[in-house]
């Protein structure tokens, strides 16, 4: 899969036993340990051809860059002062900073240029970060997706009423074996009640397939064709596993293999299943 975006954190690799899945970004060592890193809280891509800076495609709900007011679709055009050309140069900048330290950062929104000053916060991690970002909001569309395996509803639209557990996964994640019986387990025993489990793979459709295989899985599987729903869900490690109410919001958010919190998991799908449905 190719890499969709650098991420908003400063520093990248293995996270909570789980497998990097993507990554555009190849930073040199942290100044600071992990836990003094700092975090902006944007997904950012190079700018459309012929446009200068660094474009935001996203901004995470409780970050720093939120609560400075930048939205998805600034143009980033330098921080401190100093022109940023790739979202690897504005990480690179920020790794020299600590959580604390207010960066000013130019930008320009929709034509006109702008000064902000943003107030950077310690990283708290992929797993965090996401659930900050994702728990309590609707979930983001499902396109693009081909079935690699069974005959669950491929979209949003088609799973609403039903209690969703999705899987990022792919066949080269050795994490990803070890939750797969545990979905297994739960596809035999709550399907009947409203549970839908869907792994979501970032590999070709041949080799989701040997994976569904060697796997063992027998729950039903899609590939992101479209390259679309992994950026959308956040899904840079594997496995990384999302639970979607009956309404369509999500209501968990779990990075790598821990089982203690898979057996939270599987307690809050029996307390999904006896809300009421919309």
């Amino acid at each position: 899969m190719k890499g969709w975006s650098s991420l908003g954190w400063v520093g990248m690799g293995v996270v909570l036993g789980g497998c990097t899945a993507t990554s555009v970004l190849t930073p040199s060592p942290a100044p600071f340990p992990a836990t003094e890193r700092s975090w902006i809280g944007i997904q950012m891509a190079e700018s459309e051809a012929g446009q200068e800076g660094v474009r935001v495609k996203q901004v995470y709900r409780t970050s720093p860059a939120e609560e400075a007011g930048l939205v998805p679709g600034d143009v980033l055009r330098g921080v401190e002062g100093r022109p940023v050309h790739h979202p690897r140069e504005v990480s690179s900048m920020l790794r020299e900073k600590r959580p604390g330290e207010v960066v000013e950062v130019t930008l320009e929104r929709k034509g006109n240029p702008l000064r902000v000053r943003v107030k950077l916060e310690a990283f708290p991690g992929v797993e965090e970060a996401l659930r900050r970002d994702r728990v309590g909001a609707v979930a983001p569309e499902l396109s693009g997706l081909v079935a690699v395996q069974g005959t669950a509803p491929l979209t949003l639209a088609g799973l609403r009423g039903k209690v969703v557990v999705l899987d990022f996964w792919a066949s080269w994640c050795v994490v990803c074996r070890k939750t797969a019986p545990i979905l297994n387990r739960w596809h035999e025993r709550l399907e009947a009640q409203g549970v839908v489990v869907l792994g979501v793979s970032s590999d070709t459709f041949g080799a989701a397939s040997r994976g569904v295989a060697s796997f063992g899985i027998r729950y039903p599987v899609a590939i992101d064709q479209g390259e679309t729903v992994f950026p959308a869900y956040g899904a840079s490690s594997l496995p990384t596993l999302y639970v979607v109410d009956r309404r369509g919001i999500v209501r968990a958010v779990e990075v790598g293999f821990r089982r203690e919190n898979l057996e939270r998991v599987e307690r809050l799908l029996g307390e999904l299943l006896d809300e009421k449905e919309p």
